[in-house]
């Protein structure tokens, strides 16, 4: 996000709330530098709305920018969750929010989701106290360093600009219909296609592809949106894939089960 572009909308009166996703952004995996966020919380400052900081990969980031909730802490409510840092199963979100946003925030709370599980809330909170959490998301930083290394050999030549910390890098696609606008594939287990009838968004700007840094193979699957983008998913390579080879349509029994895991 460009402050001045920002700013620009602001004038206009309509903007109440920016949202933002500064550190490890899904899915290009950057990080916004400093003297961005500072300012685009001053172009939110002037124009007196509030900033929504999305903030789900930000433990993964060690020694990140301070964030935005630290330059505009009045006017910011800075959401983070455990479900990307520690285990997907421990479904929390965590709020930081200036005093007077409490009651509409426990508000939205009880409209949407009603309350956290209480169990989760005790796993959560034992483990910031005994350590395991910072152990957990030390682990999956070393994977994700690891794994983004994987992805920047596999996908050498197309331009992918990883940031260590990211758990996915983008990737340039050319314009479609350019001239020479094939890339060259990258080498194996990966495969990835470009966007072969897709037409450019607005502006003329290239569409992206995003490749996941865990990924051992992967399928190619045409982004729905105006981007036209193509999405390189990550899947588990054959060789430790069981099939489930029940017949269509019966019941998953306990040995198909088994065979399945």
């Amino acid at each position: 996000m460009l402050p001045d572009a920002l700013a620009d909308v602001c004038a206009t009166g309509q903007v109440s709330l920016v949202h933002l996703q500064p550190t490890l952004a899904n899915p290009s995996g950057r990080t916004m530098p400093a003297s961005r966020r500072a300012a685009l919380a001053e172009v939110c400052a002037r124009a007196d709305v509030w900033v929504l900081e999305d903030d789900p990969l930000g433990p993964l980031a060690a020694g990140g920018p301070d964030p935005v909730a630290a330059l505009l802490p009045d006017r910011t409510c800075h959401v983070t969750s455990t479900a990307k840092a520690l285990a997907l199963g421990l479904r929390i979100g965590v709020a930081a929010a200036p005093e007077a946003a409490g009651p509409d925030l426990a508000a939205a709370v009880r409209a949407t989701t009603w309350l956290t599980a209480p169990l989760l809330g005790e796993v959560f909170t034992r483990w910031v106290d005994d350590g395991t959490a910072d152990t957990i998301v030390a682990a999956r930083r070393a994977a994700v360093r690891e794994r983004n290394a994987m992805a920047t050999e596999i996908l050498a030549g197309l331009g992918a600009r990883p940031d260590p910390a990211a758990p996915t890098c983008g990737c340039p696609c050319p314009t479609p219909g350019a001239s020479g606008s094939s890339p060259r594939r990258p080498a194996t287990p990966a495969s990835w296609s470009p966007p072969a009838t897709s037409t450019p968004p607005a502006g003329g700007r290239a569409p992206s592809a995003c490749a996941s840094a865990s990924m051992r193979t992967s399928t190619t699957t045409r982004c729905a949106g105006p981007c036209s983008a193509w999405w390189v998913c990550s899947t588990p390579a054959p060789a430790a894939r069981t099939a489930d080879r029940r017949p269509a349509g019966a019941p998953l029994t306990r040995s198909h089960h088994a065979a399945a895991r």
